[in-house]
């Protein structure tokens, strides 16, 4: 078989020398098992084995040669990964390794299936050649199913609310008042904070009497609670919580622990924060009360830049005024109380701060962004809009908060009316109701829809 051969000199030297000191065929690898198409699914131990033959050079002598196995979708996406190096350097002789690994399959890959894998076997000599080889899998998923809708403050103010919009809600103990909080998909947890963070299981429909545990802030942490929602599974391992403190942003896995923080420095306090063009972006106000926006390295909490200006809107200056973070064209984007929004292009130029203006009318009362990225506010009514300033839908009632069933289609909101609080079911798509008013106390401001497992809306 003919093979393509590589030399340790470069093109120069070749014009200058007669010839190079080492010659070598490239690397060849094989599978040996799976070698046709298997079925795999979430719990699964599938073995995995290959061969790796690295020719010993014609003339001189070669590093040390390695592989590398990558199990993913066929569009790129890599679900597991593992790599290591050959038993020795080729010889006279060459080296054959044979590699048996095992791949854990998750319980928790987003999706039902059926969905085509590809798994590609890569080995690279020491004069960088590579060959790959390449066989097949199907992955049948458990399919996304939610178990209905929690939210924090019940009938009584306290405890939790919930409802699968089939039945009357229902009431829970749990937090002696309403608090931010989130379900984590697939762990059969809620996460409550307004104080301190807490964990609260679910088993069979019903949260435990007393939380599984708590995460007490540091002193620097103390003061409440600015939110807690899902960590974007796009950027996490698993299902885990977004908190925001009023000095630093956290990620939490099911057990409380801290798995990422973004650290604000002293003179600055949190209003919000979330991931925005693939960094940790954070909203906040100085001492000196000027607003900041803050980017962040998302994997290794490093601070990159910030811009900070002084809001004009009347409603957003002082220590106590409201502002918001949106995102604009995939900017982070500030928001004051005049709907006037502060839009920061990292690649701007010496202007990378602009205004516009977002839909609607009137005085801006809470804003936020939906779990899947879309902007929402309540000025004279309440209103979905895109990250292009496009209205996506509007709406005469209030808008207090927003939770998302992936499974059904369904966007929850809190609104408002004559007699009080209250969830409503609409139509991702359309935003036409789903479900009829379910009543809630005054007292609500957080919730959250409970999935079997977690991933992307």
């Amino acid at each position: 078989m003919f093979h393509p051969r590589v030399t340790a000199c470069s093109a120069a030297v070749l014009a200058l020398l007669t010839g190079c000191e080492t010659e070598k065929a490239p690397p060849e690898i094989t599978w040996l098992s799976p070698t046709s198409n298997i079925t795999v699914a979430g719990g699964d131990a599938v073995a995995l084995k290959f061969r790796v033959l690295d020719p010993a050079p014609e003339r001189g002598s070669s590093d040390v040669g390695t592989w590398r196995i990558n199990v993913g979708t066929d569009n790129g996406a890599i679900w597991w990964t593992q790599s290591g190096v050959l038993s020795a350097a080729p010889s006279s002789s060459g080296v054959e390794d044979t590699v048996q690994l095992t791949w854990h399959v998750p319980d928790n890959l987003p999706g039902a299936g059926p969905l085509p894998l590809l798994l590609t076997a890569k080995a690279t000599d020491g004069f960088g050649q590579v060959a790959a080889d390449f066989t097949t899998a199907t992955w049948n998923g458990t399919p996304l199913t939610s178990s209905g809708l929690w939210w924090s403050g019940g009938s009584s103010n306290s405890g939790f609310g919930y409802t699968d919009a089939s039945a009357a809600p229902l009431d829970f103990p749990g937090p002696l008042s309403a608090q931010h909080m989130t379900a984590l998909d697939g762990e059969g947890l809620i996460i409550t904070g307004l104080n301190t963070l807490r964990g609260w299981p679910i088993t069979e429909g019903t949260p435990a009497a007393e939380p599984a545990w708590e995460h007490i802030p540091t002193l620097a942490q103390e003061g409440e609670i600015r939110y807690v929602r899902r960590a974007p599974f796009a950027h996490t391992s698993a299902a885990w919580a977004e908190v925001g403190w009023p000095d630093r942003c956290t990620w939490h896995n099911a057990a409380g622990q801290v798995q990422r923080s973004w650290l604000l420095e002293s003179d600055e306090l949190l209003i919000d924060a979330g991931v925005i063009g693939e960094e940790m972006v954070a909203l906040a106000r100085t001492n000196a009360q000027e607003l900041r926006l803050i980017r962040f390295n998302l994997s290794t909490g490093a601070r990159l830049e910030s811009l900070t200006w002084t809001p004009e809107a009347e409603g957003s200056t002082g220590p106590n005024g409201a502002a918001w973070l949106l995102n604009i064209g995939g900017h982070p984007t500030g928001l004051e109380s005049d709907g006037t929004t502060r839009i920061w292009n990292g690649t701007g130029g010496a202007t990378p701060l602009s205004s516009d203006q977002i839909p609607g009318e009137g005085t801006v009362q809470r804003a936020g962004r939906t779990e899947d990225g879309t902007n929402w506010a309540q000025r004279n009514g309440a209103m979905l809009f895109s990250t292009a300033l496009a209205e996506i839908g509007a709406w005469e009632g209030g808008l207090r908060n927003t939770a998302l069933d992936r499974a059904n289609g369904i966007l929850w909101i809190l609104t408002t009316n004559a007699e009080g609080q209250a969830w409503q079911g609409l139509d991702r798509s359309s935003l036409e109701a789903l479900t009829p008013l379910i009543t809630t106390s005054n007292a609500a401001f957080s919730g959250s829809v409970m999935h079997n497992q977690p991933g992307n809306p």
